[in-house]
């Protein structure tokens, strides 16, 4: 299948067409090779070193694809080396993989539009007088193999000289060998870059992609430059591959790269041109009337050393072993001195003219007006220009190239994958929601759509290189991309050539085929920052296939404005009446807050409605956080003076703040009926002193009741009779008389002290119906120690104390006809009326003290 490209032309006078050209590499597969062997094949060159030869494989689809490459009598392989030899050209992915067998590694190729071109140094094993190289399919299946005689390795040109053996091999990055009419990559056409060619050696070849600048034969001496010149004051970036020859010890005598601002190109630029042999097409060469470049700068590849008498200038560089040396000289009258005419060199560590393309990489860095080259297999260098005006007269220069051949000679190509020249790049943005003006700064707010675009213009040498060029748009934080909304020159790029690596979109596979116009391309974000007054800025970048930025834009900005937002936090019981006073947020859109409960006394956190922990929106919030009243116990004690407990303690929950009158409360009555059912007292001093207006607390709240002993009489006969006795001339005595109930004493006091009972008649024992018929002094009382009559005053009968806190039964302990007790003795003569007599005894119990 065929690229798809887009082609503009402009017919002026139906005579001259310009034509401009943009192609989307990756809208198709890449163009299938015409033969199946095309798609995987292997090469093999020889290297000067017997035991090392450079294997080159060529891999045409790349889209997706897993490789085994398996070696035999061939040293180990790493994935270093295997990574070092990939193409600058290839611009998709390729993954190398140990296996389980040291001669084996897995290739897996993926996202590739290009042919993979890879190329790196073997070496024999000792015992070997052979390799071989085979690639097999992910079933094992060979797909391509080659054999490597290292014996043959020796049989280079016949006119390469033998290398010294003591200078080590060097290894090459990405140089590969073919002839001058098949540079290893495609190439950048140049038809429209230079002006016609001066002198003999100059020409496009390949379709106007390569240009020659010397042919395989002798004499020859050219120069071609620029149509246009480049700004100093911008760098640039030459990215390309050289090729001179393959006459080893016997190539003569190299070219250069120039930069120069002769002021003939004004007038007479065919005569831009310096002198054959030594000259290189540039230098002076020595004798009088021989012309240079002036105003000129050159980094030579010179392959032929220069020591007679006439043209001597290599003098201070030294033979090398006619290898050939890199260096910077100014063209000048005084190129042919001996010595201070190379400002510095490299010399190379092989044969300049051995067959190889090799990539040459020229750099300006316009900050510190440097000038610096990479030549792979021979190394880096740089020159510093001090005073631009007085190396070039200005600082815009032309840039080209020149050679030359003598009795010696060399082929001398090259192919250029991106040129020197200026990109000018404006950036633009405009609010879509809002209906703004493009320009570089707009105002916008979030969920806006905003258009980003850049217009891309390169001057007439500025063509982006053909081997992976890539262009970034840089999204500022708080923008999002609107998918498929790229747009290149009216064309929407798809979302498979788009990669996104956070808010970087890389747009792989482009190419500019042509310069005097300008690109255009844009794309749409929405607007999702949540913050305020805050610059969203963006640029766009014009990357190399390395990657490289060789130019960005001016950065286009979106301006959120200062907004701010109100976020209330209420603090409030469970009917939404404030507990405390709301606390108020305001601060910038965006800004985060955290908010938790606060202490509130007599009250506990319960829920929250609301988000306590966002952003601040423009709209008003309100986080409420809701309290309930808290609960604490309320225990009441029932004690005695010594704290002993006298009732279970009433334990309820009860809400704190709250106040409790306890005589109100049915179970503290009823406790203390209960107590005081038990002969205990309850004074005023006993009861707690807020026992009306308890007050609960955090804590609960603790009330007691403390209760006294008593000494009391617990029981007591209601009769006592001495029975029924006859009238006798000897009186009547009786000592045990009979009760319906005990007396008991009842102490429960704290100390349980001595106490003492106390007995008296409330009248004479007399009869009831006839109380005029009295016996006097007939009852009495036997104690421990004497008889006591009784009257009607008290007289104490027994003193003595409780073992323990309770009953003390004195009639059964302490009465009875041979212990104490109460005693009739009715003298003779005493009773003058038969009948029943009766009185009222009077107990009393006290303290003893």
């Amino acid at each position: 299948m065929k690229r798809r490209t887009i082609v503009f032309v402009w017919i002026v006078a139906c005579i001259s067409v310009i034509g401009i050209f943009f192609t989307i590499k990756s809208f198709s597969p890449i163009k299938a090779a015409e033969q199946p062997n095309d798609q995987i094949k292997i090469d093999s060159f020889a290297e000067a070193d017997l035991d090392q030869a450079t294997v080159v494989l060529t891999i045409g689809d790349t889209k997706k694809q897993n490789v085994i490459l398996q070696t035999e009598g061939i040293q180990e392989v790493d994935k270093k080396l295997i990574n070092s030899g990939i193409d600058s050209g290839f611009d998709g992915k390729i993954t190398v993989e140990e296996t389980e067998a040291k001669n084996r590694k897995k290739l897996r190729i993926e996202n590739g539009t290009k042919p993979l071109i890879l190329s790196f140094p073997v070496k024999k094993e000792k015992a070997s007088t052979q390799g071989k190289i085979r690639l097999m399919g992910d079933a094992e299946e060979n797909v391509a193999e080659k054999s490597i005689a290292f014996a043959e390795a020796s049989k280079v040109n016949e006119s390469i000289e033998t290398q010294d053996l003591n200078t080590p091999p060097t290894k090459q990055s990405r140089a590969l060998t073919r002839d001058a009419t098949t540079p290893p990559v495609d190439s950048l056409p140049l038809l429209e870059v230079f002006r016609a060619p001066i002198g003999t050696g100059p020409e496009l070849i390949n379709d106007g992609k390569v240009l020659r600048v010397t042919k395989n034969t002798g004499s020859q001496i050219g120069a071609i430059w620029s149509q246009k010149k480049i700004n100093l004051k911008k760098d640039f970036h030459l990215k390309s591959y050289l090729y001179l020859g393959n006459q080893g010890a016997k190539a003569g005598d190299g070219i250069t790269f120039t930069l120069q601002n002769d002021p003939r190109m004004a007038t007479s630029p065919t005569s831009v041109i310096g002198s054959s042999g030594m000259g290189l097409g540039a230098y002076y060469g020595g004798r009088s009337g021989n012309p240079y470049v002036q105003r000129g700068l050159s980094i030579e590849f010179d392959t032929y050393f220069n020591n007679g008498s006439s043209n001597r200038m290599d003098r201070e560089v030294g033979e090398n072993g006619k290898k050939g040396h890199v260096a910077f000289v100014t063209p000048s009258t005084q190129n042919n001195s001996y010595t201070g005419q190379h400002h510095s060199w490299i010399l190379s560590p092989e044969y300049l003219s051995n067959d190889t393309w090799r990539t040459l990489d020229v750099l300006w860095d316009s900050a510190t007006q440097t000038l610096s080259y990479t030549l792979s297999g021979v190394g880096s260098d740089s020159y510093r220009i001090p005073d631009l005006n007085a190396k070039f007269g200005g600082t815009e220069v032309y840039w080209g190239f020149t050679g030359s051949t003598g009795g010696s000679y060399e082929e001398n190509a090259i192919a250029i994958t991106q040129l020197p020249g200026d990109v000018e790049q404006t950036a633009q943005i405009e609010n879509l929601t809002q209906n703004s003006q493009a320009q570089e700064t707009i105002a916008a707010k979030k969920n806006d759509t905003l258009k980003l675009k850049d217009t891309i213009v390169f001057d007439g040498n500025s063509i982006m290189s053909t081997d992976g060029t890539k262009m970034r748009v840089n999204l500022a934080e708080g923008l999002s991309y609107k998918a498929d909304s790229l747009v290149l020159d009216g064309v929407k790029i798809p979302e498979s050539s788009i990669q996104q690596v956070n808010n970087q979109l890389i747009l792989s596979n482009l190419s500019f085929s042509r310069a005097d116009f300008p690109y255009e391309l844009s794309l749409e974000a929405t607007v999702t920052s949540n913050e305020s007054d805050v610059q969203l800025k963006s640029t766009f970048d014009y990357l190399s296939s390395a990657d490289e930025v060789v130019s960005s834009s001016n950065p286009v900005v979106a301006n959120i404005p200062l907004v701010k937002g109100t976020v209330t936090i209420h603090y409030v019981d469970e009917n939404k009446v404030d507990l405390a006073t709301p606390k108020i947020i305001n601060q910038k859109v965006g800004t985060s807050y955290d908010e938790t409960p606060i202490t509130i006394a007599d009250y506990l956190y319960d829920r929250t409605e609301g988000n306590a922990s966002d952003t601040v929106q423009e709209t008003v919030q309100d986080v409420y956080f809701y309290y309930k009243k808290a609960k604490a116990n309320l225990t009441v004690q029932f004690l005695d003076e010594s704290g002993a407990e006298l009732h279970d303690a009433i334990v309820k929950e009860k809400t704190i703040g709250e106040k409790i009158d306890l005589t109100k409360d049915q179970d503290v009555k009823d406790a203390i009926t209960n107590v005081l059912a038990k002969r205990y007292l309850l004074e005023n001093s006993g009861r707690p002193t807020n026992e009306t207006t308890v007050q609960i607390s955090a804590d609960g709240a603790k009330a007691t009741y403390t209760f006294q002993g008593t000494l009391s009489i617990y029981s007591g006969p209601t009769e006592i009779n001495f029975g029924s006795h006859e009238v006798s001339w000897k009186g009547t005595k009786d000592a045990n008389p009979t009760y319906d109930q005990p007396l008991i004493i009842w102490d429960n006091r704290k100390t349980l002290d001595n106490w003492k009972l106390s007995v008296k008649l409330e009248d004479e024992l007399s009869m009831p119906n006839n109380p005029e018929h009295v016996l006097n002094g007939v009852l009495s009382y036997q104690t421990a120690t004497d008889k006591k009559t009784l009257s009607v005053d008290a007289q104490e009968v027994l003193q003595t104390k409780h073992e323990a806190s309770g009953q003390y039964n004195v009639s059964n302990k302490t009465w009875g006809p041979d212990k104490q007790g109460l005693r009739l003795d009715v003298p003779s003569g005493a009773v003058k009326l038969i009948g029943d007599y009766e009185t009222t005894l009077i107990w009393r119990v006290e303290e003893a003290y």
